[in-house]
């Protein structure tokens, strides 16, 4: 019975470290920009987030996931050459819709994640515009896809 006792007690202690945590991650790193602006920032901390992107010169953008999942679609959005996206997934995730036609290169690091690009960058010119993705999953995943296409019957 003790040790039934210590692990609910265990699970608790944990779960409070998490909301604290959770909270902290909310207050320290900073959330900014609307749907039409060039620069954003995106918190998920303990709580999901759609974005849709109808920025003009979409140069940059920050998302963290902490024990959260951001929805991202950039389909509506034009994006200056080499803009950046950065994201930062602990136990959460981040999944990114981009237009065909973009260049899209990820850089990535993860650690028990996962962090995946189904863009063809092979169909794609030269000439197109570059999109970098520069992410750290975490126990968490992040992907970059094109949307699905539309089935006409």
């Amino acid at each position: 019975m003790r040790w039934i006792r210590r692990i609910i007690v265990a699970f608790a202690v944990l779960s409070f470290a998490q909301a604290i945590s959770a909270l902290i991650v909310r207050r320290v790193v900073p959330a900014y920009g609307g749907e039409a602006d060039d620069d954003v920032s995106l918190v998920c901390s303990m709580s999901g987030v759609q974005f849709v992107s109808q920025a003009k010169a979409l140069r940059s953008m920050s998302i963290v996931a902490y024990m959260g999942g951001a929805e991202l679609d950039l389909t509506n959005a034009q994006i200056v050459d080499g803009a950046v996206i950065s994201i930062r997934a602990v136990m959460g995730g981040a999944d990114i819709l981009v237009p065909e036609g973009w260049r899209v290169e990820v850089t990535s690091s993860a650690f028990m994640g996962g962090v995946g690009n189904a863009t063809n960058p092979d169909a794609v010119p030269e000439t197109a515009p570059l999109l970098v993705v520069d992410a750290v999953a975490v126990m968490g995943g992040v992907s970059v896809r094109l949307p699905e296409p539309v089935e006409v019957s």
